[in-house]
């Protein structure tokens, strides 16, 4: 909401742009992780025919299109990932000293 504030709109929208492309990326990459480390529990019922060369040609192209979004954008998409990982890492912290099954744990023991 204070964001709505004190940025225009155009820059919300190349901000938000860019987070989207980050997701992608980071899909991407967690595709060719998964698929290269042999984990037993991933049976995917999809194949990719070309399953590296389909990836890779993805992340290198959307990198540059981050590169074209400029560095002012991207310095304040950092801001907005580095905020939310703040607020998950108090949140989740805050969830494991309040938990029930925690709680519930300890009251059988």
């Amino acid at each position: 909401m204070l964001a709505l504030i004190f940025l225009k709109l155009e820059v919300l929208v190349e901000i938000a742009s860019v987070l989207l492309i980050l997701t992608y990326i980071l899909t991407n990459l967690a595709l060719l992780l998964m698929r290269k480390k042999n984990n037993s529990n991933y049976n995917p019922t999809f194949c990719a025919p070309p399953s590296p060369w389909l990836q890779l040609p993805g992340i290198v192209g959307l990198v540059a299109l981050l590169i074209q979004a400029g560095s002012m954008i991207i310095l304040l998409c950092s801001f907005f990932c580095m905020a939310a990982y703040i607020i998950y890492r108090s949140r989740t912290k805050h969830l494991r000293e309040n938990s029930i099954i925690g709680s519930s744990q300890d009251s059988t023991r």
